[in-house]
């Protein structure tokens, strides 16, 4: 028997469901979590398995590779992963999420804090890179400290978000190499999807500077 939160909103209520159905579905789970003890409450083990429920919790929600198959003919934006959002049911926080892990282009997202830290930068609390993004460019570099800076190209489409809900800019310099950045804001955070800048429009850009 399952008990959910009323309070919890659809898309939260389906994560959970399936996140428990997982563990109901791999009987080593009841067997590491049989006893309260330090490892199985707060250690490795509990982590282990809480991953494990959290990865089969979005195969079946996003419907293992028919997601990628859809996000691969559609732009590589924020708009398009909230599109298949609504499709899956899901929220536009775990549907980035996973279309950036299960992407086959270089793309990279940052979850980053509304309140900014005491040297005014925003704090970056996650980074997810798809692999081709980390073979060509790494992982995410360029943030100052681990956050985005005041007086930056990223904090300011972070804050154009912050004012209007969404913001984008073409050309964002970072280790990793030019980025362009789309912005979320969901009342909770900064959702931030890095697309690197295409060759050709890198080489234009460089001509006119």
């Amino acid at each position: 028997m399952l008990f959910l939160e009323d309070g919890q909103s659809a898309p939260r209520r389906r994560f959970t469901e399936a996140h428990e159905l997982i563990h109901a579905l791999c009987p080593w789970h009841y067997a590491a979590l049989r006893e309260d003890t330090e490892a199985e409450l707060f250690g490795p083990v509990a982590e282990a398995v809480e991953a494990e429920a959290n990865a089969g919790a979005a195969m079946l929600i996003f419907q293992g590779s028919s997601f990628a198959r859809r996000a691969a003919l559609e732009p590589c934006s924020i708009a398009t992963a909230q599109a298949l959002a609504a499709r899956h049911g899901a929220s536009v926080h775990a549907t980035l999420h996973h279309y950036v892990q299960s992407s086959p282009r270089a793309v990279a997202l940052l979850v980053a804090g509304r309140f900014p830290r005491k040297d005014g930068s925003l704090p970056v609390w996650r980074s997810v890179e798809s692999r081709a993004f980390k073979a060509h460019h790494g992982p995410v570099r360029g943030l100052e400290g681990g956050g985005i800076a005041p007086g930056t190209a990223l904090r300011d489409v972070v804050e154009c978000a912050r004012s209007t809900g969404a913001g984008s800019i073409p050309g964002v310099a970072l280790a990793g190499g030019r980025m362009r950045a789309d912005a979320l804001y969901n009342r909770h955070s900064f959702l931030v999807l890095l697309v690197p800048a295409s060759p050709a429009r890198s080489s234009r850009a460089a001509a006119a500077a």
